[in-house]
């Protein structure tokens, strides 16, 4: 699903939206550089965000936030990353870039989910997501945005 789009936050805040193939910057480097994708080579890590739904938030042409989701666009989507950059952080910033991210027409209809042991359970619940207390792995889930309430 070829998809593209920008919102403009304000004058220097921005979120760009899209699937495929991004240049892996820097900071996307390491926003990437999570326990289970360490081990992975620059040329696989591109082919990773080449197969991802991805979000960049820019502040005055600098990257300083990330999300990645892999999705089928239909049913399910699996948030895999979302990262800001420290000094940029406590700010809602990360708030922001998920809320676009959820409400983005590839994943709006899908049931998300996000594994990882390190999650906040209170930023996320506020964005809907709920702890799956049978799963074997710390797991939250949302439902779509049409039947969230």
């Amino acid at each position: 699903m070829p998809y593209q789009h920008t919102a403009e936050l304000s004058n220097d805040l921005r979120i760009e939206l899209f699937f495929g193939s991004t240049p892996l910057t820097p900071f996307i480097e390491k926003a990437l550089s999570t326990p289970w994708n360490a081990h992975l080579s620059h040329s696989s890590r591109e082919k990773l965000l080449s197969y991802s739904f991805n979000a960049l938030l820019v502040f005055n042409e600098i990257q300083i936030g990330y999300a990645r989701f892999l999705t089928d666009t239909l049913i399910f989507s699996s948030l895999c990353d979302l990262y800001i950059a420290s000094s940029y952080r406590n700010q809602g910033l990360g708030a922001t870039l998920l809320k676009h991210c959820l409400s983005s027409p590839p994943i709006r209809h899908t049931y998300c989910i996000m594994q990882d042991s390190n999650y906040n359970t209170s930023f996320f619940a506020k964005h809907g997501f709920k702890p799956v207390p049978s799963s074997p792995f710390p797991t939250l889930f949302r439902l779509p945005l049409s039947q969230s309430s």
